[in-house]
């Protein structure tokens, strides 16, 4: 049937939703860098977010190659094969969730002990109080 068989296009979607994310991911550290930053290194913050970028494409070519390496080792079936019917992509995107995973509780570990520079609410009645939304007059 012409489903059996696994096809590039099906990873479409996958790579669509990545990027949808990386690009909010993006907007976001802009916006935290330019709010959060010290007023004299607001643009250091914006160029390490794409230094990080750039450096996340090494990692990512790094550890590709090394599951190369370890599931060819032994005559093993490479998960990465050229052929995709004959790979185990299954097992490279487990192994991608749970790197995410990981990644996740970090992240939450981090935003639960973040203390931001301004509060929060006070920006927000700075900003709405010139417009007389609050009705405070």
């Amino acid at each position: 049937a012409w489903w059996s068989d696994k096809e590039g296009v099906w990873l479409f979607h996958m790579v669509h939703s990545w990027v949808q994310c990386e690009m909010f991911t993006l907007v976001g550290h802009i916006q935290f860098y330019s709010t959060e930053s010290l007023d004299k290194m607001k643009s250091i913050g914006n160029s390490l977010q794409y230094l990080v970028v750039a450096f996340s494409i090494y990692v990512g070519t790094l550890l590709v190659n090394v599951v190369h390496q370890l599931t060819r080792k032994h005559g093993g079936i490479d998960w990465l094969n050229d052929d995709i019917n004959a790979g185990r992509l299954d097992y490279y995107y487990f192994l991608m969730a749970g790197l995410a995973l990981i990644n996740l509780v970090y992240i939450l570990f981090c935003v639960k002990h973040y203390r931001y520079k301004v509060n929060v609410e006070e920006k927000v009645v700075e900003k709405l109080e010139p417009w007389g939304v609050l009705g405070n007059d």
